[in-house]
């Protein structure tokens, strides 16, 4: 049960992010990826890692500069990485 639970939040983070697309470029078609690659950091480390996701989606809504998003996009996804690697968390998800 705890692992359909991830795979939901996974599907429901994919279409958020899929909807809030607002720009055609290749980063932001990537962006729903991205929300899913983060759901499973956040399932194998912290379930923290999961703020990676609204955070991904302010940056779509908030930057019109591609190179900018890009770059914030990074940045997240980086912070995410360490913050499971670093072990700022306890326990996995499931």
């Amino acid at each position: 049960m705890r692992a359909l639970s991830w795979l939901l939040a996974a599907a429901v983070s994919a279409y958020a992010c899929h909807l809030g697309v607002q720009h055609g470029t290749p980063i932001d078609a990537a962006l729903p990826l991205l929300a899913l690659i983060a759901t499973a950091v956040a399932w194998a480390t912290s379930p923290a890692v999961m703020l990676a996701v609204p955070m991904l989606l302010a940056g779509e809504l908030a930057l019109p500069d591609e190179r900018l998003r890009l770059l914030y996009f990074g940045v997240v996804m980086a912070g995410a990485f360490s913050w499971a690697v670093g072990g700022g968390g306890g326990g996995g998800g499931g």
